[in-house]
């Protein structure tokens, strides 16, 4: 996954294996890259971009926070009920609502978030108490 923010609206490039829906799109990207025309809230531009296994994350610079993928381990921070978003979708932060987060990281199975303030937050598959 790659962006080009030298551009109005920012551009999301994806290619790869798309069996749970992490880029977004209809079939198999292996051969090339292929844009997603997303538009965010507002057209916020992207603050940070992430991608897991099977999942992918889109901090917005207006704080918001959207994902796409499978959702096996809760790792898109939602109801484990909700096995497969297949398109970026707006995500409840939960108790972190009015956090102000600065980045977003994907693991595995796994997503972490980290705030203005500096403290981690996650969610997904923990292995070993890694969290």
């Amino acid at each position: 996954m790659r962006t080009d923010n030298n551009t109005v609206g920012y551009k999301i490039y994806v290619k790869g294996n798309n069996n749970y829906s992490q880029c977004t799109t209809g079939g198999s990207i292996q051969d090339k890259w292929k844009r997603v025309d997303q538009k965010f809230t507002n057209n916020a531009p992207i603050k940070s971009i992430c991608c897991g296994y099977y999942h992918t994350l889109v901090l917005t610079e207006n704080n918001e926070l959207f994902g796409c993928g499978s959702n096996s381990e809760c790792q898109l921070a939602t109801n484990r009920s909700i096995s497969i978003l297949p398109e970026f979708t707006l995500l409840d932060k939960g108790d972190a609502q009015n956090v102000i987060l600065q980045q977003v990281e994907c693991g595995g199975y796994f997503s972490l978030f980290l705030s203005q303030s500096g403290e981690l937050y996650g969610c997904g598959q923990v292995f070993n108490t890694q969290f």
